[in-house]
This record gives C-alpha cells, structure tokens and sequence, in this order.
C-alpha cells in the first residue's frame, strides 16, 4: 500500500536547504535499535540557510498538522537528526488513533545487516504536537488490520527480531527472537523465541538465516512511493 506525502512541497523546499528477557505477560517496551538516523555528517548549516529557513517556516500555519509537521521537520533537520540517506517523510496514521503521525523512512549508514529503518514521530493529541522521542525499528512491516509491527536486524554473528502492537502512544512487545549465527564451521544459525503471551520458548537451527514469515526478512518493502 502506497503513500504520497501531503508534505511534498513544503519538505522539498525545507530539503533545499540542507542537503530479552522473557515474560509470561505482554511487555510494554520503548524501542531502542542500532539502526538510526541520527549521527549523520551533515554539515553545519550556514547562517543564510537557516535565516531562509526561518522565513519559510514564518509563512506556514502552524496551526494545521501539515504545518507543525514542517515546522518539526525543520527542526530535525537544524539538529542534524534528519535522515540523509534516501530520506523521505510523510504524514499517516501509525499507530490506529486516527490521527496523522510523521513517518520519516531511511536507509543506515553504518552496520553488517539490512538497513531500512524508519523513524515515527507519534501526535500526541492531548498535548497537540508531536512526540519529541522517536520510534525506531528497523526493516519493518506494518499490518494495519490488527495495529501490529514486525521488525528486526540481523547481522554476520547475530540479531534480533520482535512483533510489537501498539497501544496508544507506546508498543507491547508480543514477541521476540534472538539471532545467533556460527560460521566457525558450517554456517548454523539459531533462532531462539519468546512469546511474550504465553511465556513458551521454542527455537529453531538451520543452514540459514530463518526468521518466521511474518518478518519478511530481505524482502522490505517501504511505505512511502519512491520515484
């Protein structure tokens, strides 16, 4: 399922201007994952780009979602936090509250595994702005019927994976798989996981990376259309 950004024109020109432990209850977890993108090498911004910048951001009505969704952005961007790597945004519902979030997908600089990544910038609507603490996951698949995520990142001696659901402004975690990889001999590699509903533990060894099929693994597919 495809997107466009209703940010389009506002983001291009604000873009011109800068180039486990187990449980036998459902977790509740912040997501925190090596696959991010902040750290970038983004240049200082000259004093000229953020005065244009500043007036761009002047003339935008702050009072709709698109417009604090630029204003958010510029600021990200000011702090370097914006993904420089085939980064593109848009504005959707993230976590089934009917309201717009700010999606921001990437590609990571650094690592041995799959980089796509996306970073979520939830509206909180008590407070009418958004979240400052990003959601980060890496290589990850939504299912929007029943307000679920996939994610993972495995690399030459390891991951991780997890299914999470979310429940309002944070995500339960439903599972969790820990990766280990041996190429001391032949190739083996464990999975090892843990439904956090029901407290089992199972694993599995192959010839292979395996992960269940829900996690797609290499065969990511982002949200956002790329031209």
């Amino acid at each position: 399922m495809k997107f466009f950004s209703p940010l389009l024109f506002i983001i291009l020109v604000l873009t011109r201007c800068s180039e486990p432990a187990q449980k036998n209850t459902t977790e509740k977890t912040e997501i925190k994952d090596t696959v991010k993108p902040k750290g970038s090498n983004m240049d200082p911004l000259s004093e000229e780009v953020k005065k244009l910048r500043e007036d761009i951001i002047r003339h935008v009505d702050s009072t709709t979602i698109e417009g604090k969704a630029a204003v958010f952005l510029a600021t990200l961007k000011d702090g370097g936090d914006y993904a420089v790597i085939h980064g593109k945004d848009t504005l959707m519902d993230m976590n089934g509250d009917k309201q717009a979030d700010l999606l921001i997908e990437f590609y990571a600089a650094s690592g041995t595994g799959l980089k796509n990544g996306v970073s979520i910038y939830l509206f909180n609507k008590k407070t009418n702005s958004f979240v400052e603490e990003e959601v980060n996951l890496p290589n990850p698949t939504f299912n929007f019927k029943n307000n679920t995520v996939v994610s993972y990142y495995v690399a030459i001696s390891g991951g991780y994976a997890t299914e999470l659901k979310w429940h309002g402004l944070t995500l339960d975690t439903l599972e969790s798989i820990e990766v280990e990889n041996d190429a001391s001999g032949d190739f083996k590699s464990t999975a090892i996981i843990y439904n956090h509903r029901n407290g089992k533990k199972t694993s599995k060894v192959s010839d292979m990376v395996w992960l269940p099929d829900k996690y797609r693994y290499y065969e990511y597919q982002p949200l956002i259309r790329r031209e």
